[in-house]
């Protein structure tokens, strides 16, 4: 468990503005589209989102994990263990959130630029 925290903020860290949207490229001059798609991951980069929301979520959820371990009170409940799985599921979903809308940003600039975006 240890190792997989940080391993999952390094991963949170990383920008998946790297996103490669599905286009039509029919009629599409692939040294046009690949200037406009490296223009719209650096937009995408500027997007607070994976890193931020990752941290701010793995934190928060490691406070709430920890609360609720200390208040069983039955010592059921492994209160470190507890708060890492928590920071871990936090970490997670502010990554997936993150990544979810630089991808969005991504799709938005191409089609914004002409292109069909299919995903």
């Amino acid at each position: 468990m240890k190792r997989i925290i940080p391993m999952l903020a390094a991963l949170a860290l990383v920008s998946c503005a790297a996103h490669r949207p599905l286009v039509d490229m029919q009629g599409v001059d692939a040294n046009r589209y690949n200037a406009d798609l490296s223009d719209c991951q650096r937009y995408a980069d500027q997007v607070a989102g994976a890193g931020t929301g990752a941290i701010v979520g793995g934190i928060a959820s490691a406070l709430l994990g920890f609360a609720v371990a200390r208040a069983g009170g039955s010592g059921r409940f492994d209160a470190p263990a507890t708060g890492r799985m928590a920071g871990v599921l936090g970490i997670a979903g502010g990554a997936a959130h993150g990544a979810q809308s630089e991808r969005q940003v991504v799709n938005n600039c191409m089609a914004g630029r002409g292109y069909k975006v299919l995903q």
